[in-house]
């Protein structure tokens, strides 16, 4: 698939965030799957995130498709039903139409797992959603039993503070610091409805051991980071692990999941962070 048309990336430098609308470009299911097998025997973690063609029929079906074509090279599943570059695609996320989805993708997930293995399914969200909207989602995510919830996805929100102006005018997902404290609320809100029924994956804005941490405090047993490694490079990775570990060391803890979630309560008695 081409995707939207160029340009569809734009850094806003002085924000450290980045706004795309790439409208999930590739070469499609089989070039992707030659890829993966041809690394497989190198190992690691593959995650495969999987979306539906805006221009598809039965958009569930792409996602059963392709669950069924990337169990044997997928170490786990990101279910995203909450990018905001293909058109209708976050209505997905509304209950009756998650629910539809997520039984036929555990079910696709069930029938493959004997040749391909475990493979985990994780929910993506949006950091857009209202509370009553969370409420929903975590609901559908429990009953289906999924394995863990991706918070969050970019943005379409453009807070106040961005200080480069025009180029936030631009469409598409707004991702990088300016995300951070928007989608840790939100981590921080999916934690306390989770109630512990699978871990969640903190995303946005992390670009600091600092900010690692304060993600794991408001609920993610899991971090992922993106828009910061364009700024900062692929050392930020170890700078990152390096000050979780003398966070350890200082606070004489064996392990980080002693404070997952310590924050997770204060943060959403706080007012709402501005956009």
């Amino acid at each position: 698939k081409a995707g939207n048309p160029r340009p569809r990336l734009f850094r806003l430098e002085r924000d450290e965030a980045i706004i795309n609308r790439m409208g999930f470009n590739n070469d499609g299911a089989d070039a992707a799957l030659r890829r993966l097998a041809a690394r497989a025997q190198h190992g690691g973690i593959v995650g495969v995130n999987v979306g539906a063609n805006k221009d598809s029929p039965d958009r569930v079906a792409d996602y059963v498709t392709l669950i069924e074509t990337f169990a044997p090279v997928a170490s786990y599943f990101t279910v995203n039903v909450s990018s905001p570059n293909t058109p209708g695609l976050r209505n997905l996320q509304e209950g009756a139409l998650l629910d539809d989805l997520l039984a036929r993708v555990i079910d696709a997930r069930e029938r493959v797992r004997q040749k391909a293995g475990d493979t985990p399914v994780l929910l993506k969200i949006a950091p857009d959603l209202s509370l009553a909207q969370l409420d929903d989602v975590v609901q559908v995510a429990r009953s289906r039993r999924v394995d863990g919830m991706i918070v969050s996805n970019t943005t379409i929100a453009r807070p106040s503070t961005l200080r480069e102006v025009m180029r936030a005018k631009e469409q598409g997902g707004l991702s990088g610091r300016p995300l951070f404290r928007l989608s840790t609320r939100m981590v921080a809100e999916t934690y306390v409805r989770v109630e512990g029924a699978f871990p969640l994956i903190g995303v946005g804005g992390v670009d600091s051991g600092g900010a690692a941490l304060t993600k794991i405090r408001a609920g993610a047993s899991l971090i992922q980071l993106y828009s910061s490694l364009v700024y900062k490079g692929l050392g930020l990775v170890d700078e990152i692990k390096r000050d979780l570990t003398s966070t350890l060391l200082r606070t004489g803890r064996d392990s980080l999941s002693e404070i997952v979630g310590a924050d997770a309560a204060t943060l959403t008695a706080e007012d709402w962070p501005g956009m």
